[in-house]
């Protein structure tokens, strides 16, 4: 054998029953937990929030301005969004520049880690009663495998799942999400 398959015959085996269903699904939300909190905390202490907001609350204004001049179709309000469009394309690429930055630093170390569970996990990791396969654009997807029973998620399918849940709830209690202002 070679140090890799050696690595995650080792992991796998430490895991014991939290390497397959029902625990498998719950641990792989852990994992995204972890995942989501480091790349939270990473973001928080690499980026100035107080003047992100205030560069965003520019670009919905701005956005909510535009739609009133489509509305409108006051040639005004339509010039004064020609002159600022410029402006407000650099603020939301300031935006987008400092929320990738942090992703700069964990990228590798998440796409390793990413990487070593999805060999651990060759089984499926959670199974959802409903069969998908469907529905002809999930079943492009190979989210998993079909059952008797409904699906049983690959670990990738599965990680997208618990990872999207649990950073909307996440960025919502940390003010890190990218909602509008009210």
């Amino acid at each position: 054998m070679d140090i890799w398959t050696d690595l995650i015959n080792g992991i796998r085996n430490a895991l014991g029953p939290w390497a397959y269903p029902p625990l498998s699904a719950i641990l792989i939300m852990f994992i995204s937990l972890a995942i989501s909190l480091t790349s939270i905390f990473a973001l928080k202490k690499m980026t100035n929030f107080e003047e992100l907001q205030e560069k965003m609350k520019i670009v919905y204004e701005f956005q909510d301005m535009v739609k009133q001049a489509r509305k409108t179709m006051d040639p005004e309000l339509l010039a004064e969004i020609q002159s600022r469009q410029g402006e407000v394309m650099r603020i939301q690429g300031e935006v987008m520049k400092a929320r990738m930055k942090p992703s700069l630093y964990f990228f590798i170390p998440f796409l390793l880690i990413f990487t070593i569970f999805r060999e651990v996990f060759q089984t499926p990791v959670a199974y959802l009663p409903v069969n998908l396969y469907k529905i002809p654009i999930l079943n492009m997807l190979n989210l998993g495998i079909p059952t008797p029973y409904g699906i049983g998620f690959h670990f990738w399918a599965w990680y997208l799942i618990a990872g999207f849940g649990i950073n909307l709830i996440l960025q919502k209690i940390t003010g890190t999400g990218m909602e509008m202002p009210h």
